[in-house]
């Protein structure tokens, strides 16, 4: 937890690079209201979710869109994995790291073929996880187009009630990828430990929140 500058940065050295004390998202302050709820399924769309410790008596049986099967084993090194551990992995617990939420649900949903994709296997995940009882959608991955097929699927998952949340992309000043730059979700761009804004993180007017990278 120490080094999880994110949850808490006073000002610690990671990896050479000194922080900005208070330019986290106030992990403790929330954890001190609630440390999360089982009640919160987490729909990780990605290359795939390993049944880590940290996590793995939570994971809900997902699906692979592109294999059409549920395998959902982690494709993309450890891509998928690390995103779900950010989202759930348990706290306090003397191993590993913190996630924001201990007791959520993680509901993988496999929508890349190794670390690429098409859109469209977004868009049948997104309905997917929607039609399977998802509350989050975290969509930690970018696209260079947005087909109305994808528009239409978060679309979908906001009528089904699921917050959609999507990384902002690595485009730097560019403009935002899809699907954060649409108004539906939630685009989530990154912070470096002094507070400052990475050159790789895409940034303009859709952006909504900025968080720890």
């Amino acid at each position: 937890f120490p080094t999880q500058w994110g949850m808490q940065n006073t000002g610690q050295v990671v990896n050479g690079t000194p922080g900005a004390p208070g330019a986290d998202v106030r992990a403790r302050a929330a954890w001190h209201v609630t440390t999360g709820s089982a009640s919160t399924v987490v729909a990780v769309l990605d290359s795939g979710v390993d049944a880590h410790p940290e996590f793995a008596a939570r994971m809900l049986p997902g699906w692979n869109v592109p294999a059409g099967t549920a395998d959902t084993g982690d494709q993309c090194g450890s891509h998928g994995t690390h995103v779900a551990g950010i989202a759930a992995a348990g706290g306090n617990d003397g191993s590993g790291v913190a996630g924001m939420d201990w007791h959520a649900r993680i509901l993988p949903v496999t929508v890349l073929s190794g670390c690429t994709g098409y859109a469209s296997w977004l868009a049948d995940g997104l309905v997917w996880a929607a039609d399977h009882g998802a509350t989050v959608m975290n969509l930690s991955l970018q696209y260079s187009a947005g087909p109305q097929y994808l528009r239409d699927a978060v679309t979908y998952a906001r009528t089904r009630g699921a917050v959609v949340v999507a990384a902002a992309g690595n485009t730097g000043a560019s403009g935002l990828a899809w699907p954060a730059a649409w108004p539906e979700g939630v685009a989530v761009g990154a912070l470096d430990p002094a507070d400052g804004v990475p050159g790789f993180s895409a940034i303009g007017p859709e952006l909504d929140v900025r968080s720890e990278e």
